[in-house]
């Protein structure tokens, strides 16, 4: 099935305006694209407007031991997991990205383009990207388990915005020791974290990426002499 579709701002609106794509910027989701099936996820849950249409009252929450809903509970789909693969052209200036490993990247005319495949099936939930990034680059090795294979770390982030991305690479390398050691080996070969713009308010976590609102962390220039100011404000005189 081949389709096109299109985006056209109009204006800004006093609330809820749509963000998804600006000049230095797309952050887009599965829910932008056509969906094939039936999802729940759509579902009018709302009691007086479910009555007013004559529906049935919505379902309540699934069994703990319910193994269908908690393999698709994120996506509320009702289709077996997907092979995740996607070709992306954007501003020659950005670099565009998306769940899974980049295979390949070109220049075209005035687009660069990024291809990008998962190594494994996952649900339907991807997000597209694309901005003028800085990348920080970093391995993460396992220690403790011999299963467990080197993960690729990347940090894209908006250039001016970089002063606290060693603490994060530090962050995600110690929360790899430490989930690997007590849950299990990571599954996928890499690790994005993506800046996003102020209008996301919110981290949302795909296969082996984490869009990152600018203002959670990106923003924030802690530096080791304004905490020991911080400290010495904050503990009491002897």
């Amino acid at each position: 099935m081949k389709f096109k579709q299109t985006y056209t701002a109009k204006g800004f609106k006093e609330n809820d305006s749509n963000n998804s794509v600006l000049q230095n910027g797309t952050y887009l989701t599965n829910k932008a694209l056509p969906t094939l099936g039936y999802s729940k996820e759509y579902e009018l849950d709302n009691t007086r407007i479910r009555t007013e249409f004559e529906l049935t009252p919505a379902k309540e929450m699934a069994k703990r031991n319910d193994k269908t809903k908690l393999t698709y509970a994120g996506t509320g789909g009702n289709a077996d997991l997907l092979n995740f693969e996607v070709t992306i052209g954007t501003d020659k200036s950005q670099k565009a990205i998306s769940c899974g490993t980049l295979l390949k990247d070109w220049t075209l005319g005035n687009r660069s383009c990024f291809h990008y495949k998962t190594d494994k099936p996952k649900v339907n939930q991807y997000a597209i990207i694309s901005a003028d990034y800085e990348v920080s680059k970093s391995k993460w090795f396992p220690k403790n388990d011999r299963l467990a294979t080197p993960v690729d770390l990347e940090i894209y982030y908006q250039k001016g915005h970089q002063y606290n991305v060693h603490r994060m690479t530090q962050a995600v390398k110690l929360s790899f020791d430490y989930f690997s050691t007590n849950f299990g080996s990571y599954q996928h070969r890499n690790m994005l974290i993506i800046e996003t713009p102020n209008y996301i308010e919110q981290a949302e976590s795909f296969s082996g990426a984490i869009p990152f609102s600018e203002s959670n962390e990106f923003m924030l220039n802690i530096d080791h002499q304004s905490l020991s100011i911080l400290f010495s404000i904050e503990l009491p005189m002897n």
